[in-house]
């Protein structure tokens, strides 16, 4: 055997010329599930490798770092779940402290297929290790190539301890047989754990296999307290030890119910107290103490107890390799059955006397043994160790250099298996790059979409129609029968009544599919009955793309509008590519599925342009699958007419969002009791208020943003200030709001709500995932009254305030638009009516105060410069009792100045005119055709059409003119026209 040829040779003397050279990097597939025994396996597997002299990274592990501590409210409210994420986020904590993880191979497919930029990163190793734990089970979730390092050149396998659990492969299992054999025969370095896998994998490759021990003992009692410093433990165990009692530790996986009466018979008889560490991964029906004790304070356990009572494998191998009484709990007759095989193994090869250390439900406590000849026991330990350590050592270098005792005696096998592994990777690599040829195609991307989206919103009827143009979009529902129930009927009119019928029967939408030209005329008739009967219909027509439109192409008509007047809504997939697209395409077919059921049920259409008929035709049916996740935007939508179950739903996520943004757009002032709703609502959810001079609303939490917003980063707003949800009511903003792009540019999961009385979908921040139907009264009332025990804990808005608060309006020096903005805002007396022109007037103004009393208006539906002053002068006709100010720039005032001609004009009317020759907002382009300069004065006009004019060019003849233009002095509407640079 391969053991005895070794025995002779001191551990790491094979290496000693080779250390001095650069270190060597192993990629390491570990297992580490939330379980002291994986974790700890892969621990010592992982120090060993290093100790041996090479860079050690954990490959396929990724998933094992995420965990945050668990809130405390969740311990009263669901326990088992609140100890699922303390246990989660100790073992976390481990895991960060103690290894070193590969991103980019963080998670390695099961089928080994690496996408290119992980086949890159896979190059830079020079060896792959796996093992240990039950990764080669021939069966059960276990079964993936990956565990046979398929994904790794043949000539750097190698396997440490990986565990078959079986004796014998069960007969439900025997079908993979063949596949297990030749993932088997493919690694160069095999070993196992038991004696009995060992048989198993020989039986199967025809080739020697080492027997090693677990990895937990390839470090001795020394190292492992050296490497599992700064242990975790709960109160309960933390006092126990500090109480300097002599202890049994319990640790049961699955069966303490069944052996609690004999652990504390035995405790009772060696006068021990009993730290219990019980629950399997916390779904078992007890846990005690394995949530707050984390695998270095589990250790710590085993090196202080004076008695060991285990129902598991790797329990079993700590006790002995410390030299522990211990006393193995099963509720087998035998130790020849299911997984305690393992322990047998164990137990024979250390030479300890199973019989007398284990315990079943008939053992009595007396024939218990509580002694183990532990000088023997521990040469067993020690010759195993070094017996195991020389194998990897060998393999190893096998691996990693081509030398060594191991890697000539595999060179015939790595000569026959290589040419398998190099075909293997050059079919991986062809079939990747025409998978990633397929991927990038905007059409396959478009279909993939819809199909999605189609599943995400629960239809599951499709009915196809044959022909060449849809083919494609075929394709993908045949490639896709476990989400749809397909249809097939031939004559498209016949279909689109079909589809009808189901639909009516159901009362849910039903998808149609057809080919491009009159196929599509076919379908007007069942669309015309949907639209007028109410049934809802997905028609999914087919297209050519709009090149070849009224050019004499082949089965091509205009399908955009093909069923103009009888349909709810209807798209046009957008022909572009990129980012912007594929939104604009989730977006759009969200919108439209949506439709078909929105107020009313009816028919929707979607047409989608498609040049490649033979797209993917040679490809395999895997490559089709829709995305396995709901992609965004997911769009929903609640109205005020849903049940109220369903509402409450958009209530209670609202409620446990710790990071609200609510965006108050345009809005009248609220009367006292909408005020008093609003205040109840930011009081209750955990929101920051933003708005600005035509939200026209002061209330708690809310902040007016826009030069703080201006001028921090894009990292900065995602790290400090980026929300979990913004919820937008009212109308828009001012033009140009920097957090707009903010929103857009975050990479954040930011999940907005748009609250609108129409239900329409209005997504200006590219993030939006539902529409509330409803007024926005109703939504504030709504919300804030069925919430109860909540309230804004504030942390959110500190935040954004103290952040605010450390930016200051700009410190203006010359005659400018800014400086005059600067000077007029603050100053308006109370109770006015300001109106903002459009242009440098709406855009700057926000930087300043208003008095919280003036009410703002601004034309912010179209941002149009025709019409502000017109606008203006229709209010003042019907505000009687209060002065009325509009801040206008001169190209507005100018293109609308026929607005002040025949009009009733009073001295509440006060017109103030920045006139900097042209357009400021638009100077930066250096274009005269755009910025329109002139030399003209309002004077004349202004003055023939009744009003009192003054002026100002410099900064102390406006502050002279502003005092009067301001008071209650004038007796007739009054024009201030101010010239500036």
């Amino acid at each position: 055997m391969y053991t005895d040829k070794f025995l002779g040779l001191k551990p790491f003397e094979i290496i000693k010329n080779w250390k001095a050279m650069k270190k060597q990097k192993v990629a390491y597939l570990a297992w580490l599930g939330i379980n002291y025994g994986s974790t700890l396996q892969a621990l010592a597997l992982y120090k060993t490798i290093i100790k041996l002299g090479y860079d050690c990274e954990v490959i396929g592990a990724g998933m094992f770092l995420s965990g945050t501590a668990p809130d405390l409210a969740l311990k009263e409210k669901d326990p088992k779940k609140y100890d699922w994420e303390l246990s989660r986020y100790n073992f976390s904590l481990f895991t960060k402290k103690n290894f070193v993880f590969n991103k980019v191979l963080g998670k390695v497919p099961d089928d080994s297929y690496l996408d290119p930029r992980q086949m890159e990163e896979a190059e830079k190793f020079d060896a792959f290790v796996c093992g240990s734990d039950q990764i080669w089970k021939p069966g059960t979730f276990w079964f993936k190539s990956k565990q046979y390092l398929q994904f790794a050149p043949t000539f750097k396998r190698v396997s440490y301890a990986p565990s078959v659990g079986w004796k014998s492969v069960p007969a439900s299992c025997k079908h993979n047989i063949p596949q297990w054999k030749e993932w088997l025969s493919s690694v160069p370095y095999l070993s196992t754990r038991e004696l009995t896998g060992s048989t198993l994998v020989q039986e199967m490759t025809g080739r020697h296999t080492e027997t090693v021990v677990d990895p937990t003992m390839l470090l001795t009692p020394k190292e492992w307290l050296e490497n599992v410093k700064e242990p975790r433990y709960s109160e309960e165990v933390s006092s126990i030890l500090k109480s300097g009692k002599r202890f049994m530790l319990a640790y049961f996986l699955d069966h303490v119910e069944t052996f609690r009466e004999k652990v504390t018979a035995l405790a009772a008889k060696l006068d021990l107290e009993i730290v219990w560490l019980t629950g399997r991964d916390n779904v078992g029906p007890v846990q005690v103490n394995c949530a707050d004790t984390d695998p270095a304070g589990f250790v710590n356990l085993i090196s202080k107890a004076d008695f060991v009572c285990v129902d598991g494998f790797h329990g079993t191998c700590f006790s002995i390799n410390f030299g522990k009484p211990v006393a193995y709990f099963t509720v087998h007759k035998s130790l020849e059955v299911s997984n305690d095989t393992r322990v047998n193994d164990l137990f024979m090869r250390m030479g300890v006397d199973a019989k007398s250390h284990t315990v079943t439900p008939q053992t009595s406590i007396d024939s218990i043994s509580i002694h183990i000849d532990y000088d023997m026991v521990q040469q067993n330990v020690s010759r195993q160790r070094e017996t195991s350590l020389k194998y990897l050592e060998n393999a190893l270098l096998g691996a990693t250099s081509s030398q060594g005792p191991l890697y000539n005696e595999n060179m015939k096998i790595l000569d026959s298996i290589n040419d398998n592994y190099q075909k293997l990777i050059n079919r991986q690599r062809d079939e990747q790059g025409a998978k990633d040829v397929l991927f990038s195609k905007p059409e396959f991307i478009k279909i993939r979409i819809l199909g999605t989206l189609l599943r995400d919103y629960g239809i599951k009827h499709v009915v196809l129609s044959p022909g060449g143009r849809d083919a494609p979009l075929v394709r993908l529902f045949e490639n896709n029968q476990k989400s749809f129930v397909l249809h097939r009927v031939t004559d498209e009119r016949s279909a689109a009544y079909y589809g009808l019928g189901i639909a009516a029967q159901l009362q849910q939408p039903v998808a149609c599919v057809c080919t491009s030209g009159t196929a599509v005329s076919n379908y007007l008739p069942a669309v015309t009955e949907a639209y007028f009967t109410g049934v809802p219909l997905i028609m999914i027509t087919a297209d050519r793309y709009s090149v070849y439109h009224n050019q004499g192409e082949d089965q091509t008509i205009p399908q955009r509008d093909v069923f103009r007047d009888v349909i709810k809504k209807s798209v046009t997939l957008t022909e572009a590519s990129g980012g912007n697209a594929e939104y604009q395409i989730r977006r759009d077919i969200s919108e439209c599925i949506l439709e078909s059921v929105h107020n009313g049920f009816g028919p929707v259409h979607i047409n989608i342009a498609i040049g490649d008929v033979f797209l993917g035709a040679k490809t395999p049916g895997s490559w089709w699958q829709i995305l396995p996740t709901t992609i965004h935007p997911h769009l929903q939508r609640v109205t005020s007419s849903d049940p109220h179950d369903k509402i409450m739903k958009w209530v209670t996520a609202l409620s446990k969002s710790k990071r609200v943004l609510l965006v108050y757009g345009q809005n009248p002032r609220p009367t006292s009791e909408q005020l008093k709703v609003i205040e109840d609502f930011v009081h209750k959810f955990n929101c920051v208020v933003l708005t600005d001079h035509i939200s026209n609303i002061d209330c708690s939490y809310s902040l007016k943003t826009f030069t703080m917003l201006r001028s921090i980063t894009q990292k900065e707003f995602d790290e400090k200030l980026a929300p979990d949800i913004v919820v937008t009511v009212g109308g828009k903003s001012l033009m140009n709001d920097p957090l707009t792009f903010k929103l857009r540019g975050s990479q954040k999961n930011i999940r907005h709500w748009s609250v609108n009385p129409s239900g329409a979908v209005r997504d200006m921040y590219f993030k939006l995932t539902s529409v509330i139907q409803m007024t926005q009264d109703m939504f504030f009332n709504f919300f804030a009254g069925n919430i109860k025990k909540s309230k804004n804990d504030e942390s959110y808005f500190r935040q954004w305030k103290e952040l605010n608060d450390s930016y200051s309006p700009p410190v203006l020096k010359g005659f400018t638009s800014n400086y005059i903005q600067s000077t007029f805002l603050p100053r308006i007396p109370k109770n006015a009516v300001l109106h903002l022109g459009v242009g440098l007037s709406f855009y700057d103004c926000r930087r300043y105060s208003l008095d919280r009393t003036v009410e703002v208006f601004c034309n912010m539906g179209t941002n149009g410069i025709d019409g502000c002053t017109s606008t203006f002068l229709g209010q003042c006709a019907v505000v009687k009792d209060r002065l009325c100010f509009l801040l206008v720039g001169d190209l507005s005032f100018f293109y609308d100045m026929n607005s002040i001609w025949n009009k009733e004009l009073s001295s509440r009317v006060r017109i103030l005119l920045v006139n900097n020759n042209g357009s400021g907002l638009l100077r930066g382009h250096n274009l005269k055709g755009i910025t329109s300069v002139h030399n003209t004065s309002a004077k004349g006009w202004v003055e023939s059409t009744g009003f009192e004019y003054i002026s100002a060019k410099s900064k102390d003849e406006f502050e002279t003119e502003l005092g009067y233009f301001l008071s209650e002095k004038p007796k007739k509407a009054v024009f201030f026209e101010v010239f500036c640079d």
